[in-house]
């Protein structure tokens, strides 16, 4: 055999390495640029999470139910902006813009709220009668 000649094997086991090497940088290369968006609903009175708040992006098919620690997560999402609606029965509905990165987690809280935690202000009179008006009276 002639020593200047590359054996077989070693030809094999060269060729082998250099695509190992090679091939994941290939394969993230043409692997699209997604990125995810996740985040946390409450509800702001209580600050308890809210298990099944439903989470969607507008103007698209992705859609979300909180799990029981009031998180969801959306992944693989296109690069851009989009619109978060927030619903859950009796609290009221919440819409937040946020934007998505390539490679990239966006985290978006939510604190729902809801009319009937909101009071306005409200005086309270009332007047004494009977007796009672008599007994002030002579005081």
């Amino acid at each position: 055999m002639n020593p200047d000649r590359p054996r077989p094997l070693r030809l094999a086991t060269l060729l082998g390495l250099v695509l190992a090497f090679l091939l994941p940088a290939l394969v993230r290369a043409q692997a699209p640029a997604t990125g995810t968006l996740a985040g946390r609903v409450s509800n702001e009175a209580t600050r308890q999470y809210l298990n099944e708040a439903e989470v969607t992006l507008e103007g698209t098919t992705h859609h979300a139910l909180t799990e029981r620690d009031g998180t969801y997560v959306f992944s693989n999402l296109p690069p851009g902006t989009y619109t978060a609606n927030v619903t859950y029965a009796g609290l009221d509905a919440q819409k937040q813009t946020v934007t998505v990165a390539a490679g990239k987690a966006t985290t978006q809280d939510f604190g729902m709220t809801a009319g009937i935690y909101k009071l306005g202000t409200f005086v309270v009179a009332s007047e004494v009668e009977g007796n009672a008006a008599q007994v002030n009276k002579q005081k």
